[in-house]
């Protein structure tokens, strides 16, 4: 399992880190719906803010279950959802900064997030590979 490879220090420690990184990840599905940036109500239509802001939240929320009850298949689920929200955020901050070249370090942010949660996913997607192999095969992945 992807909760249990870690020394007891370490997992103490991803634990509370995957909490806060997903309890972010529902802030910005929050601040997409209820707080709409201007500058970003500007460039897309106000639904699509309100969607990827609901994709936000529901990848989220399924995300901190999986990772306060350690569950990784809650992850798996939710971070599709996130990595699909955050890359309507980064490209519609990538269209501002073509405007205004102040905005490189949030669009570089916010694109290094969407690699960060790929890069998880993946992880969490090579982990139920293996857990399927070793089901059918009856041998350790």
């Amino acid at each position: 399992m992807p909760y249990t490879r870690h020394p007891r220090w370490a997992r103490w420690i991803l634990y509370v880190l995957r909490a806060a990184l997903y309890a972010l990840a529902l802030s910005m599905g929050v601040g997409a719906v209820w707080f709409t940036p201007v500058t970003v109500s500007e460039r897309m239509p106000e639904m699509l803010t309100d969607v990827w802001g609901a994709i936000a939240l529901v990848g989220g929320i399924l995300c901190i279950g999986g990772a306060l009850a350690q569950r990784y298949r809650f992850e798996l689920t939710g971070l599709p959802l996130l990595v699909g929200a955050t890359i309507i955020y980064a490209a519609t901050i990538w269209d501002i900064f073509t405007d205004q070249d102040t905005r490189l370090a949030q669009a570089s942010a916010v694109s290094a997030l969407f690699v960060a949660w790929s890069i998880r996913w993946v992880d969490l997607l090579v982990v139920r590979w293996r857990l399927v192999r070793e089901h059918k095969t009856g041998r350790p992945g």
